[in-house]
């Protein structure tokens, strides 16, 4: 249903991650706006520490299901992930069960909306920025230790009524040989 256009990995900088990549000129949203692409961007942002991704995807703003606005508890309990690990450390495969998950309700989850330009979704496994939680433990012991993954991501929304069926894909997005070693460091403005 949308265009995957860009993908960003980075590591977090000494500031902590960018809860709104939208708005910090590195990231794509900008640089489309630049360049002068005027599509409904969808932005998901993924805090992982010590890293973090930020997919762009494009979409006409005319899109029929996008003019059904949602309040921002409609689209924690409506967005689906399905994550698997190919190649990469047991315990991300033990956790990447490859099986549609409401995502929103296993971790920390902001969205910010601004009509006819872009929707963001941030997925935070630090608490909120707080640090401390048991995701952002595992995560951080087990990224930093990856030397090569091979993932894949699936993003859709899940379907509550007749109309809605059957349940499309967003985007996917395939990460191949990712090598951690190699990530640049943005810094929050």
């Amino acid at each position: 249903m949308l265009e995957l256009i860009d993908v960003d990995v980075s590591r977090i900088g000494a500031l902590g991650p960018i809860f709104e990549s939208a708005k910090h000129s590195d990231f794509s949203y900008q640089a489309l706006r630049r360049q002068g692409d005027a599509r409904f961007l969808w932005i998901w942002n993924l805090v992982l520490p010590p890293y973090q991704a930020v997919l762009t995807a494009a979409l006409d703003p005319a899109a029929a299901w996008l003019q059904n606005d949602m309040c921002p508890q409609e689209r924690k309990a409506k967005l689906k992930v399905i994550f698997s690990v190919e190649v990469g450390p047991w315990v991300l495969k033990k956790v990447a069960i490859k099986k549609p998950t409401l995502i929103g309700k296993k971790l920390s989850m902001a969205s910010y909306y601004v009509p006819e330009d872009y929707i963001e979704i941030t997925m935070d496994v630090t608490n909120g920025g707080k640090g401390g939680g048991y995701e952002e433990m595992v995560t951080g012991m087990v990224l930093r230790h990856v030397k090569s993954l091979e993932c894949s991501v699936c993003c859709l929304l899940e379907a509550t009524e007749q109309d809605e069926l059957p349940e499309c894909a967003l985007f996917a997005a395939h990460f191949s040989h990712v090598d951690f070693g190699k990530m640049r460091m943005m810094t929050a403005m």
